[in-house]
């Protein structure tokens, strides 16, 4: 058994569709969709690498 942290699949699913959602060419956003997405992404911090403490710099 593999002691990983893996995102159960309908979070799996949720992240794939939040960072589909954002075309590759947008280079702005509103301040209530970058916080709502940050909210998200933040809430997935454990099973995503190299993304612990990031978000909070990002926030401000």
């Amino acid at each position: 058994m593999a002691q990983t942290i893996e995102l159960p699949p309908h979070r799996l699913q949720r992240l794939t569709d939040l960072l589909d959602s954002i075309p590759p060419q947008q280079k702005r956003s509103g301040v209530k969709a970058w916080q709502r997405l940050l909210g998200e992404l933040r809430s997935m911090t454990l099973a995503i690498p190299g993304s612990r403490g990031l978000f909070s710099v990002l926030q401000h």
